[in-house]
Formats: structure tokens, C-alpha cells, sequence
């Protein structure tokens, strides 16, 4: 079983990083061999390659309060939308979701 960790530049994931443990993968906006960002997710092909031995846990989002105040819109179609769709595609190929 493969621990994947998204939104990993997160406060939270980032502390996970710290335990730098074998289990774990961790996928972020800035990982050139594990892409992932909610804005793009047809870049992001990393989450269609996790199966039923797959466990994930879901960190990412746009989080920053002054990016919100000031994008509104966009905090909504990444917080929800974009996270409704990528959590879909996990769910769809079995993989357990924390």
C-alpha cells in the first residue's frame, strides 16, 4: 500500500515530509515527478495512476486568506469544484481517501 500525500507544500504536508518515511508519496504544484494541482488537473495524470492499493490523503486547496478575499471566484472553483472532480477520479479507481 502506497500512502500519497497531495497538497503536500501545505503547513500540513510539510510536517509529513519531515517524517521522511519510505510509505509515503507526496504530490504538489511544484514536484516535477509528482505534478498535481487542482487548477489542472488534465496536467495532473498522477491521480488516474492510483488503484484500490492506493490510499490518499487530500490536502490541497487554495488557502491563503488574501488570495480568497481577492479571488473569489477562483477559490471557489478550485476549493470546490476542482476538488469535487479530483476526489472523484480517486473515488472512481477505489482508492481510499483520508
Amino acid at each position: 500500500m502506497r500512502i500519497n500525500i497531495f497538497g503536500s507544500n501545505g503547513m500540513i504536508g510539510k510536517d509529513i515530509q519531515n517524517l521522511s518515511s519510505n510509505k509515503f508519496r507526496y504530490f504538489s504544484r511544484t514536484s516535477k515527478i509528482n505534478y498535481f494541482s487542482l487548477s489542472d488537473l488534465i496536467g495532473s495524470k498522477s491521480i488516474e495512476e492510483l488503484n484500490e492499493n492506493d490510499l490518499v490523503l487530500f490536502l490541497p486547496a487554495m488557502s491563503k486568506p488574501s488570495d480568497c478575499e481577492h479571488n473569489k471566484n477562483e477559490c471557489i472553483y478550485i476549493n470546490y469544484f476542482q476538488t469535487v472532480n479530483a476526489l472523484q477520479i480517486i473515488l472512481d479507481n477505489g482508492v481510499k481517501v483520508l
